[in-house]
């Protein structure tokens, strides 16, 4: 089974899987917990520093170029509209 991330090597990958499936539910459950929590700031440290580069951004176009460094520019811009230019590549 694979988690697809395309930056892990299968061995690290397999390894990963072991230890989750090793792990009991009130382990995972905390994993998520602290796993959502940091996405979360590494989403607000993104949004303070666009917010910081170009004030002149809304509070929509910041959070379309905060999407984009997770999902990319071309999928932001068909489902918002919004290009978040071309450095979101």
């Amino acid at each position: 089974m694979s988690l697809g991330a395309r930056d892990t090597r299968p061995v690290i990958e397999e390894r990963l899987l072991q230890l989750y499936r090793a792990m009991t539910p009130e382990q995972r459950a905390a994993r998520v917990f602290v796993l959502t929590r940091t996405t979360r700031t590494a989403r607000q440290l993104s949004a303070a520093r666009i917010r910081r580069d170009h004030p002149e951004l809304s509070d929509r176009e910041v959070e379309a170029r905060v999407a984009a460094l997770a999902y990319g520019r071309d999928l932001v811009r068909r489902a918002t509209g919004i290009d978040p230019g071309p450095e979101y590549e």
